[in-house]
């Protein structure tokens, strides 16, 4: 149950009771304790250089707090689900397309109300998306075989 900030006389909150707040919220979720050495925790490389074999290298436990101004940040440990973006883009074109299926029989009410255009808008959508693939299709391969660009 949390407590109620400090007041004055006239039941304004002192000044600090903001800042106690906050520190008894920050309080709460950082760990108690610190983690022993038979507790698992992920690594992360640091080093000196570029290469993966440089000398200098070390493993470090990998984040899993950031703290901005007053508020910490917890970081998930959790892999992306879709890191190349053809998924997406398919699902997108079919949804386009299954939008234009589904107003083509109505294509003389939309154009007596003057929104055939919706029709033609579905229509580009879906050959956008097609484009979109061929592209995520491509980038996808290219960054499996380490052709990405390089910096510099």
């Amino acid at each position: 149950m949390p407590e109620d900030p400090p007041t004055d006389a006239s039941g304004a909150a002192t000044p600090g009771a903001a800042r106690e707040a906050v520190g008894r919220r920050r309080r709460a979720i950082e760990p108690e304790t610190t983690p022993s050495s038979e507790t698992a925790q992920p690594l992360e490389k640091t080093g000196t250089g570029g290469s993966t074999e440089s000398v200098g290298e070390q493993w470090k436990p990998a984040k899993t707090h950031h703290e901005i101004g007053r508020r910490t940040y917890i970081i998930a440990d959790v892999e992306p689900l879709d890191v190349d973006g053809i998924r997406t883009v398919q699902v997108g074109s079919a949804l386009w397309l299954l939008a234009f299926v589904a107003l083509l029989p109505f294509y003389q009410r939309l154009a007596d109300s003057g929104r055939e255009w919706w029709l033609w808008t579905c229509l580009t959508g879906f050959a956008i998306g097609i484009f979109g693939n061929e592209w995520a299709r491509r980038r996808r391969n290219q960054r499996s075989r380490g052709g990405g660009r390089r910096a510099g």
